[in-house]
């Protein structure tokens, strides 16, 4: 125990001590103040690095997010949380 706080503890008497935590604060989030989306240049990368350190499985994944955009965007927005993705190893019959 830290030295100081035993001292503050003994001065009252050994009894309920009640130590509050300094306030938050009020600072925003990064996610907050760059409402920017990252751009197509440090996105390119970091996707090729993505999909070189992990092969194939990545790559198709990657392509398999991308369609699944490019199908989206024609689902109105307040609609999109239905969406159920297949995929094409799913069998639809079960």
């Amino acid at each position: 125990m830290n030295p100081e706080v035993e001292k503050y503890l003994l001065a009252r008497g050994g009894g309920p001590v009640e130590i509050k935590a300094p306030a938050k604060s009020e600072k925003p989030s990064k996610l907050k103040v760059l409402n920017v989306p990252p751009s197509e240049d440090k996105l390119v990368p970091q996707l090729a690095r993505i999909t070189k350190q992990r092969g194939t499985e990545a790559q198709k994944t990657l392509d398999k997010i991308a369609e699944s955009a490019r199908r989206l965007k024609f689902v109105p927005e307040e609609k999109s949380s239905e969406i159920v993705w297949l995929d094409e190893d799913d069998d639809e019959t079960a």
